[in-house]
């Protein structure tokens, strides 16, 4: 399989520069894969659009990276292949690919197995958009969580995203939103929290235990929750006891929201400022992915179910 190699450097789970570049010789060598390095904000998905020549690409970062690689392929012809580097992971640990020696050993023996996908379409100002995610999205506390992280708490690294929900849980402010799942009647909602997940983990938290990459569904966690509330609820989340949940969960292929004042809307990583309303519809199995061993058994029960 003729690989190219997208390695982002700003993502960061220790990997110094010089592991990185060890890292790129190693999937030359292995892989003969041609290796590319971002250098800013969307460069991967501008690497990947280009990369038609070759038959897939390796995200070799976080979820933020897979998400700039996935909306640059040829999601028809093209492949995935995954690197974790980063900080979260959380699609390379629902495909099993838990570091970087298990993902070179997975991309030497691929196997391939279709992974759902989000298609978002979002409004801002008088225009629509369209992106892909794999991952996770939200509006309101998650994406003000994100928003604080990568931004004036980034200097925190590991802990950032700790520090970021004790803060935003204290001046987390309720919102109005109509909210439709599916061809359920619309509902008006008043809101501190809207989760949208296509895998069991929202970064390094298993948010939805029961989810998986390949079942067809969104899973949704959403509510108005005060601030204690909503640290009672985190800590059950981190801790996968998940007591004292106030929040309510809901499964769907297509979630509508519009928003009575315009908010930052979370896609993967990226915040995306002053949203007004946005559409969420799952697309099954779109994206050919390299899996880890511990998915084979999930990839016979998909291709059972089909």
């Amino acid at each position: 399989m003729k690989w190219l190699a997208i390695l982002n450097p700003a993502a960061h789970n220790g990997a110094g520069r010089e592991q990185l570049r060890y890292l790129a010789r190693a999937l030359q060598r292995r892989l003969g894969a041609q290796c590319e390095w971002t250098s800013r904000p969307e460069h991967a998905r501008e690497i990947a659009h280009s990369s038609q020549r070759f038959e897939g690409c390796i995200a070799v970062g976080g979820d933020g990276t897979i998400y700039e690689v996935i909306n640059g392929l040829d999601l028809k012809r093209q492949y995935l292949g995954i690197v974790p580097t980063g900080t979260g992971n959380g699609l390379a640990r629902d495909l099993h690919v838990l570091d970087i020696s298990s993902a070179l050993r997975s991309l030497e023996t691929p196997r391939l197995v279709p992974l759902d996908l989000i298609k978002v379409r979002y409004h801002v100002g008088q225009s629509w958009h369209e992106r892909y995610i794999i991952h996770t999205s939200g509006v309101g506390y998650i994406a003000e969580v994100v928003a604080l992280g990568i931004g004036p708490l980034k200097w925190l690294r590991y802990l950032r995203y700790a520090a970021a929900a004790c803060v935003q849980c204290c001046r987390q402010q309720a919102f109005v939103a109509r909210m439709r799942i599916d061809d359920q009647p619309t509902q008006d909602c008043l809101l501190t929290n809207l989760v949208v997940n296509n895998t069991r983990y929202a970064g390094p938290f298993c948010l939805f235990p029961s989810a998986s990459v390949q079942d067809g569904r969104l899973d949704l966690l959403f509510g108005r929750i005060p601030p204690f509330s909503q640290l009672l609820e985190d800590l059950g989340i981190l801790t996968q006891t998940y007591f004292l949940e106030w929040s309510q969960r809901a499964r769907g292929q297509t979630v509508e929201l519009e928003l009575s004042k315009s908010a930052p809307l979370m896609l993967d990583g990226e915040v995306i400022a002053n949203v007004d309303a946005v559409r969420f519809q799952l697309d099954r199995g779109c994206l050919n992915c390299v899996t880890g061993p511990a998915s084979h058994q999930t990839e016979r029960q998909l291709a059972g179910s089909l």
